[in-house]
């Protein structure tokens, strides 16, 4: 009679609860797909056009490829991504987490000998 009660009656009426069996993890393609959606369904809220493609896992949940959904004729826009979305060097580079991250690589590249800022071009995007 410990704790002012009967403690061994009230564990005698403590029902017990069976634990769920635990599930083996999903198989890796379905991994790699719902990345997919995911990255696709994040290019539709930020306003692009992807009805012609789809996005589809190219390999693991890291890297996408683009197919086409339907026939499209020669010379069609398969895709229309706005400004916004696109990531650039200059966009990069006022990221507060990225642009410190690339500050400290292209630090260190210039300590090895490597590239320098007037070496950064990016890439075109118009």
């Amino acid at each position: 009679r410990a704790l002012g009660f009967d403690y061994q009656s009230e564990l005698s009426r403590v029902t017990s609860v069976k634990q769920p069996v635990k599930q083996p993890p999903p198989p890796e393609w379905l991994a790699e797909a719902d990345a997919a959606r995911r990255y696709e369904l994040w290019l539709e809220e930020g306003g692009a056009r992807c009805d012609a493609v789809n996005v589809v896992p190219a390999g693991d949940a890291e890297r996408f490829a683009l197919v086409t959904s339907r026939a499209v004729a020669e010379g069609s826009t398969l895709f229309e991504v706005p400004a916004s979305m696109l990531l650039t060097a200059d966009v990069a580079l006022r990221d507060r987490t990225i642009g410190r991250d690339l500050s400290r690589i292209e630090q260190q590249q210039r300590q090895r000998g490597g590239a320098s800022a007037a070496d950064r071009t990016g890439f075109a995007t118009g």
